[in-house]
């Protein structure tokens, strides 16, 4: 606790700058959110018991950055204006807290070596001051509790305890505040991120139970976001609920994550159309408690299909590379072509090497095999194969013979 000036003033006023500039300490103010116009009767509360216990026309609780010294709270100002509720940093007698980073009673500031130049004695009326430290919950000064006397008085330890008291409150009240902010902030930026978020996002409950969902898993889904919640995942897509439930239980239970997991399924709304998502399932704990778990989808029914394609692809070229006859490469054709060019069926036939005209349809074995290797009746989609010299080459066409 410092009572009255001691040693060098210019070590002193250097030790005072260098803390109110303080990189740390400065962020530590500005992560509480709060501004000379905050409005909380809580610290407006704190202010006048400080005034009040210590017998004093003002009590203040400040803010101090690195321009000015914020009043959170001010008993006995008559100003209601909260635009002017702060003065400059060089005027305030809390940037001394600061820099101390201690109690400071100031008896009389006309006489004291550290603050009769202060300006604030004469256009505010400041004979005597005491403060103690606003501390963050990691120990940076932001500010101070502090009464301000018109008259020269002797402050005494009782007075000093006190404040200290106070100031602890009034460092509960702002952390809250923090909390708050902080609480706020993530918030939003889990609503922007749900929001814009290209893949799907939600998050299950421990009873796996949808809590939250983005748009983006909604379109997936096929279900509005709304109608996600307080449902399961089998209420919601039973069909890839049996491959992904165990898979989630897993994760919930010895928190483990899993990722790029791709499942496959039909939906029973359109049986004929396939959906292969890769999905992603982590836990969220509140320290040792599990919250629940975080999932993110995505639709990879374009890039399954394609990589399919180059497998069939790969595997026929396979084949028609150790074809001898053309009975070969027509069978090769039948069977592993359809899924490459995206046909239903593959309808093998001749043509003659010198007009290019076709001939004759598949020798009947072959045109078995097409029928067997057919994956539905209809016929407004196959593919051709000419082979020439047994050198095949297709295109789409009609039914043909």
């Amino acid at each position: 606790m410092s009572h009255d000036s001691t040693g060098s003033l210019e070590a002193f006023f250097s030790m005072v700058a260098a803390q109110v500039a303080n990189p740390e300490r400065l962020a530590a103010v500005g992560a509480t959110g709060l501004a000379s116009n905050t409005d909380d009767p809580a610290f407006d509360r704190i202010a006048k018991l400080a005034s009040r216990l210590l017998n004093a026309p003002f009590g203040f609780v400040t803010l101090v950055d690195r321009h000015h010294s914020n009043w959170l709270a001010c008993f006995g100002m008559p100003s209601d204006d909260r635009s002017e509720r702060h003065t400059r940093v060089e005027e305030s007698f809390c940037q001394y807290v600061v820099g101390l980073g201690d109690v400071l009673l100031i008896d009389d500031a006309r006489s004291d070596a550290r603050t009769r130049h202060n300006p604030s004695i004469e256009s505010m009326g400041v004979v005597a001051w005491a403060g103690a430290p606003l501390r963050s919950t990691e120990g940076d000064v932001l500010g101070t509790v502090c009464v301000v006397d018109t008259e020269a008085r002797s402050w005494t330890a009782d007075d000093a305890a006190l404040l200290i008291e106070l100031s602890a409150l009034a460092g509960e009240l702002v952390e809250r505040d923090r909390q708050g902010v902080l609480d706020h902030r993530s918030r939003s930026i889990l609503e922007a991120m749900m929001a814009r978020s290209p893949g799907g996002f939600g998050f299950l409950d421990t009873e796996l139970r949808f809590r939250l969902v983005n748009e983006a898993l909604a379109k997936i889904n096929d279900t509005a976001a709304a109608d996600h919640l307080g449902r399961s995942l089998a209420e919601i897509v039973p069909e890839m609920a049996e491959q992904l439930d165990p898979l989630i239980r897993s994760v919930l239970s010895t928190g483990e994550p899993i990722a790029d997991v791709e499942v496959a399924a039909r939906p029973s709304a359109s049986p004929n159309d396939e959906l292969v998502c890769s999905v992603a399932y982590f836990r969220i704990d509140d320290g040792d408690e599990p919250l629940g778990i975080g999932a993110l989808v995505a639709d990879v029914t374009e890039r399954a299909h394609d990589r399919r394609r180059l497998e069939q692809l790969a595997k026929l070229t396979r084949r028609m590379s150790s074809a001898e006859t053309v009975d070969q490469v027509a069978t090769a054709i039948v069977h592993d072509g359809p899924p490459v060019v995206g046909a239903d069926r593959m309808v093998v036939g001749q043509a003659d090497s010198q007009t290019g005209e076709f001939s004759s349809c598949s020798p009947p074995r072959i045109r078995r095999r097409s029928a067997r290797s057919s994956r539905c009746e209809a016929t407004d989609r196959c593919s051709t194969a000419c082979l020439p010299r047994a050198k095949p080459c297709w295109s789409e066409a009609g039914p043909s013979g």
